[in-house]
């Protein structure tokens, strides 16, 4: 009776080792799927929010389309003679200016 008790311990203590090592591990993965979703949340955010601003840019231009031409257009300018730090990230990159060029329609 003693040997069956000493098995049946043994027996649930290694039971309870084992599922809480695999606890751990599901926890670990749950948290890792959290955090891929979270950033694949985040990238989805930025695209929605640039295919939002193409949607209004189409809206305005056909709104305004049979007034006036508008054309989008970027110009560039020299990048900065003196920087506070040349070797940073982005450092010596001319900048990059958005520009709405509007005129009337000819009729």
């Amino acid at each position: 009776m003693k040997k069956s008790m000493l098995i049946e311990t043994l027996s649930l203590l290694l039971l309870f080792l084992v599922s809480a090592g695999f606890s751990q591990n599901s926890q670990q993965d749950i948290a890792d799927k959290v955090n891929s979703l979270q950033k694949d949340n985040k990238n989805l955010k930025h695209r929605l929010d640039e295919l939002e601003k193409s949607i209004d840019d189409i809206i305005w231009f056909q709104r305004v389309g049979s007034v006036a031409f508008i054309d989008k257009v970027y110009m560039t300018g020299p990048p900065l003679k003196e920087e506070k730090n040349p070797t940073a990230l982005g450092s010596r990159k001319s900048d990059k200016i958005l520009v709405l060029y509007i005129s009337s329609q000819r009729h």
